[in-house]
């Protein structure tokens, strides 16, 4: 009777973070922001800035029934981008370095 089970679920950390102007949503077809994070094996997790919905690499995710569902979706995003910080190690472009002057 003393023994716990716990559950562990394994997200790994976000690598990059974007936000892109679209065209036009897919579903409120308006031009809007998306913003987006992409992880390791699950790919980019996006959310349309205007209507909230949500998409998974590339799939549309159902939305919960509840009022106020969009604008939570909405809400989440925001506080995540400013909460995630993108580690940017999987293939991450090489920079040119800059060669220092010599006066």
């Amino acid at each position: 009777m003393g023994s716990a089970s716990f559950v562990h679920v394994f997200r790994p950390p976000v690598v990059f973070k974007a936000i892109t102007i679209c065209e036009a949503c897919p579903d409120c077809g308006k031009r809007t922001r998306m913003m987006g994070f992409f992880q390791e094996w699950f790919g980019w997790h996006s959310t349309c800035l205007r209507c909230g919905r949500e998409w998974d690499d590339g799939c549309w995710l159902p939305l919960p029934f509840k009022r106020g569902a969009r604008a939570g979706n909405i809400r989440d995003a925001k506080r995540r981008w400013r909460l995630t910080i993108a580690t940017g190690k999987i293939s991450d472009p090489p920079r040119k370095r800059r060669k220092k002057r010599v006066a």
